[in-house]
């Protein structure tokens, strides 16, 4: 990839969120090849309607031909783009986001650095270290939005999101088995949000590979060719562990320096013991890119890593944002067995029972076009809710307190079209900072998760429903039809979140 074409995909990248999703459906044609009136006939509108849908996404793009918009849609949809997409969105990482107001803040996460200057930078013509085999066990944390990140790393104030409207921590356990280029394993487990508790699980081997995502009992299926010059794959492109694609840290740093389009501040601050091995730790950024209405941009957000230089492994890594996705993160390898002979390393995966294979190859978590999970902003003024009622299968209700208006809604699709989740959260008055109701569902194959179903036991619509709490706010979970249901409130009560649950229905 040249660095006209790198800077073109990038850009576009920044204002992919721009496209409405019949635009992301027009996409899809586009790369196979439709014509104008195919597309208008595959979609059901008029042929003006598409050439108006096609101009659109080349102005939002910047893209100049129908042909290059559809080879940069090809390669955001490759297998591996996917993938990063359904983890970012596993684990809740920086996506780009929709706010109210219709401000466009577009982020352009910093948590993948091994995999960011793997796959930015090429490959082609670089000598990959040798890497053993290895397994690791690694937590991941990630604080989205919160008052409580407090500072960055750098020792700047952090300023809180506007959305969403309560601090939201997502914790996960990555395992990682590594026996080859092309015969690994990753399971992320993911502990917290309590409705999204599942397990997403990647095995390769030779030049197949497969997801299978335990909430949906779903596996997909694609081909898999390792990465040029034998090197080892980072989990879905974000995550700062494992080993680097360097030999040296003066590599690594100059590589991170000459990175991208924006200019890269980049050092070694200290060193660090992790798991008893001495570590050098790097401080790098900026991180994200952000874009206003204005069309200007600033840069914010910095990372650490603990790499051992001996196996330029990076054991540790943590950020801070304090600008558009006022999120940070921490990852830390908190078991390794490195160097383990191949026969003792397990990749392989054997698929549960009444799994179903989902066609496509497309993976769970990434909306249409792939920026993770699609947010938009609600009426901040008041005024009824329309969102829910466009998303056929879930639940609507027909009573919420008075006062309480839309602030802010998003989704999660599978396949680019199938609609896995919902979440949509009313403010006391439409508030930025009013009191919340935050109304959350997610189609499960396997229930719902046990961290919901506590003692504090009641029954809504001849469904069993559990009564808790998260931190200081009340909460009520259920599963209806196939669907689990958490509503959560800062001050509610439970009589009334029992009287919005009553009142829900599937549309």
């Amino acid at each position: 990839m040249t660095t006209g074409e790198h800077t073109t995909v990038e850009e576009a990248r920044r204002h992919e969120a721009e496209l409405n999703e019949r635009q992301r459906h027009v996409l899809d044609l586009l790369t196979a090849g439709r014509t104008n009136p195919e597309i208008a006939e595959a979609l059901g509108i008029t042929l003006d309607g598409a050439k108006w849908n096609v101009s659109e996404i080349l102005t939002k793009l910047g893209f100049a031909t129908r042909e290059e918009a559809a080879g940069y849609w090809r390669w955001r949809n490759r297998p591996s783009a996917r993938l990063g997409r359904a983890f970012r969105a596993l684990l809740a990482l920086p996506a780009v986001k929709l706010v109210a107001g219709g401000g466009l803040a577009a982020t352009v996460a910093g948590v993948g650095i091994a995999a960011w200057l793997l796959f930015s930078s090429g490959s082609e013509g670089v000598q990959a270290p040798r890497v053993p085999p290895f397994e690791l066990e690694a937590l991941v944390t990630v604080v989205s939005n919160s008052t409580s990140v407090g500072t960055s790393i750098t020792g700047g104030a952090v300023t809180p999101g506007q959305l969403p409207s309560a601090p939201e921590t997502s914790v996960s356990i990555l395992r990682w088995w590594f026996r080859k280029p092309d015969q690994w394993r990753w399971d992320i487990e993911q502990m917290s949000p309590s409705l999204s508790a599942h397990t997403l699980i990647v095995a390769a081997s030779g030049d197949n590979q497969l997801i299978y995502d335990s909430s949906t009992n779903t596996v997909t299926r694609s081909p898999y060719a390792p990465v040029p010059g034998g090197y080892v794959t980072p989990p879905a492109m974000s995550f700062s562990l494992g080993p680097l694609p360097f030999d040296t840290m003066d590599a690594f740093i100059d590589a991170w320096r000459h990175t991208g389009n924006t200019p890269k501040t980049v050092g070694i601050v200290g060193v660090g013991i992790v798991l008893g091995r001495k570590t050098t730790i790097v401080e790098m950024g900026p991180t994200s890119t952000s874009s206003g209405p204005d069309g200007k941009e600033t840069t914010s957000g910095t990372v650490r890593v603990w790499i051992d230089p001996e196996r330029m492994f990076v054991m540790r890594g943590a950020s801070g944002d304090e600008g558009a996705s006022g999120q940070s993160y921490s990852m830390e390898v908190t078991s390794l067995r490195y160097g383990v002979p191949a026969a003792e390393v397990a990749t392989g995966f054997t698929l549960p029972k009444g799994a179903r294979e989902v066609a496509g190859g497309s993976s769970t978590g990434s909306t249409g076009g792939g920026s993770g999970i699609a947010v938009g902003g609600g009426s901040a003024g008041g005024g009824s809710s329309t969102w829910l009622q466009s998303v056929p299968g879930f639940l609507k209700p027909s009573y919420v307190p008075a006062g309480y208006a839309p602030a802010d809604y998003a989704r999660e699709l599978l396949n680019s079209n199938e609609t896995v989740a919902v979440e949509e959260t009313l403010r006391d008055g439409g508030a930025s900072q009013g009191s919340y109701l935050r109304i959350q569902q997610r189609k499960r194959a396997d229930g719902l998760p046990a961290s919901l179903r506590t003692s504090d036991r009641t029954t809504i619509n001849n469904h069993d429903a559990y009564r808790g709490t998260d931190g200081a706010a009340k909460t009520l979970a259920w599963e209806q039809d196939g669907i689990a249901v958490l509503l959560t409130a800062d001050a509610l009560a439970y009589d009334e979140l029992e009287r919005i649950a009553a009142s829900m229905t599937v549309q």
